[in-house]
């Protein structure tokens, strides 16, 4: 069983996998926060994975990657 896998790639490569979606951890933290709490996401591949579980305004960070060296 493995909570929330970075990427299907994950998925691909573990035998009889189990996903478990975190969908009831994150509405168990919502519910415990202001509403007007904005989301922030670290990048563009968060925001696809999460931003549709909630209705809350969000925001996310973008990465800058260094061409020579190629870290972030």
């Amino acid at each position: 069983m493995v909570l929330d896998p970075h990427s299907i790639v994950s998925e691909a490569l573990i035998d009889r996998i189990v996903v478990i979606t975190p969908d009831k951890y994150i509405h168990a933290v919502l519910d415990k926060l202001d509403d007007s709490i904005v989301m922030f996401y670290p990048d563009e591949g968060a925001v696809k994975r999460y931003a549709d579980k909630t209705d809350r305004e969000y925001i996310y960070g973008m990465k800058s990657r260094d061409k020579t060296t190629r870290e972030i």
